[in-house]
């Protein structure tokens, strides 16, 4: 009853599940994307490594973005940047190298950095309803959060799989019909952009209960002192 009420956690979790729908749908598609849509399933390699790359680097600015932002607005800055990502490849429609790399790459940065400080935000959830009402329930609340992740990569595949029996698509086609295409495209590239959206909006919200565990905690280091 408790862990109900901790709604810290809950929109941690369920923030958290935008994050793995993108991950599941692109991971769905991804081969047929690069096979059918760029006709160039080579692009796979590069797409490996910019993204791996991108994750790197986000871990390399983990902490002075903790400092100046706090774990949920993190998440919901690297929201935003997977956002840009997508516009980046909607615009150019992955028909330029360049901009590809850089894409994956910053996205690859915002999708490793969500993954890491979510974590960090449903620890702050139990270090918070700990603070606020006496309740020791961290084994609970993670899992809540790891069946949040469990759901979240569930319906990314049956959406996925769904959404391929609504098109005329045929399993090693040279040449697929405009409708196939298009669904690889908004799977791959629109899909992840309003997801990524929505994740930024939640883990915003998560950010004001944050901003009162920072004064919790304060106000316990002032009572420690008295």
């Amino acid at each position: 009853r408790q862990t109900l009420k901790n709604h810290y956690a809950l929109r941690v979790s369920m923030s958290y599940i935008f994050y793995l729908l993108v991950s599941a749908t692109m991971g769905s598609t991804l081969v047929f994307y690069f096979k059918y849509n760029l006709q160039n399933t080579s692009m796979l390699s590069i797409y490996s490594v910019t993204t791996m790359v991108g994750s790197v680097i986000g871990i390399l600015l983990m902490k002075p973005m903790y400092r100046l932002m706090g774990n949920a607005k993190s998440c919901a800055f690297c929201g935003v940047v997977c956002v840009v990502g997508c516009i980046m490849r909607w615009i150019t429609m992955d028909k330029n190298l360049i901009i590809f790399i850089v894409a994956m790459v910053i996205m690859g940065f915002g999708s490793g950095m969500i993954g890491s400080f979510s974590i960090q935000c449903i620890l702050d959830s139990c270090t918070y309803a700990k603070l606020k009402d006496g309740a020791d329930n961290q084994a609970t609340v993670m899992s809540i959060f790891t069946f949040s992740q469990k759901l979240g990569q569930a319906l990314g595949a049956v959406i996925a799989g769904w959404l391929l029996q609504l098109v005329p698509y045929q399993a090693n086609a040279a040449i697929q019909k405009s409708s196939v295409l298009n669904l690889f495209f908004a799977e791959n590239i629109i899909f992840p952009m309003i997801l990524s959206g929505c994740l930024a909006i939640g883990f915003l919200l998560v950010a004001r209960y944050e901003k009162n565990l920072k004064i919790l905690v304060k106000n316990k280091e002032q009572e420690k002192n008295f």
